[in-house]
């Protein structure tokens, strides 16, 4: 079994496609770009603790940082403030915590 960004990006957008329809076209661009580096991030954080590289503990720092950079992506495009930043990615790793909890073998998401 493997985790394929680009199937974790069609999912996190579809699952933020609510959030973003007020937000117009140019955050919607610009969440879509943050998304798929989530979505890589992701990738290759699960991909280091499967072939048992780093433990939890660092997936989830790893994670925290990743999510922090996004958030901080999100919150400059005009339309996307805090509060939006952080609704997109929750919504976007909640799409996609179930697939990736399962390949790494503990809830990180």
């Amino acid at each position: 079994m493997s985790l394929d960004a680009k199937e974790l990006l069609d999912d996190m957008l579809t699952g933020v496609q609510e959030i973003l329809l007020d937000k117009g076209e140019k955050a919607a661009k610009y969440a879509g770009e943050a998304l798929s580096e989530l979505a890589d991030g992701v990738v290759r954080i699960a991909q280091l603790v499967h072939d048992g590289k780093i433990d939890e503990d660092r997936a989830r720092k790893h994670l925290e940082a990743l999510k922090n950079a996004g958030e901080n992506v999100l919150k400059t495009v005009e339309g996307i403030g805090l509060l939006s930043a952080q609704s997109i990615l929750k919504k976007a790793l909640g799409t996609v915590s179930g697939i990736v909890n399962r390949f790494v073998g503990f809830d990180l998401i």
